[in-house]
């Protein structure tokens, strides 16, 4: 995951739900997955990939600097070419629960 999504996380929950809630919330992705640095390096491949989603292209940088099995996003449709598994939360929790 990278770092820029967990500050959108948080927002979105504490808009929701509340600020302990989000913290909880954050507490606990901290605990369960690794979080992958956006710099400078990574902004840059971002936009050499000419991705039409910046927010994508930042993603998927992310995930070749880091080696990610996998993706996952609720924009699908954002990573036509990728080399790396991209699938929905849906697609990921069908994983999990089996």
């Amino acid at each position: 995951m990278a770092a820029t999504t967990v500050t959108n996380i948080y927002y979105i929950i504490r808009k929701a739900a509340g600020a302990i809630v989000a913290n909880d919330a954050i507490a606990q992705i901290l605990m369960d997955l690794h979080i992958c640095a956006v710099n400078r390096e990574i902004l840059q491949q971002a936009i050499a990939l000419n991705f039409q989603d910046f927010e994508d292209a930042v993603q998927y940088a992310c995930g070749i600097a880091y080696g990610v099995d996998a993706i996952v996003t609720r924009d699908v449709s954002g990573f036509v070419n990728a080399e790396i598994s991209v699938m929905s939360p849906g697609e990921l929790a069908n994983i999990t629960d089996k």
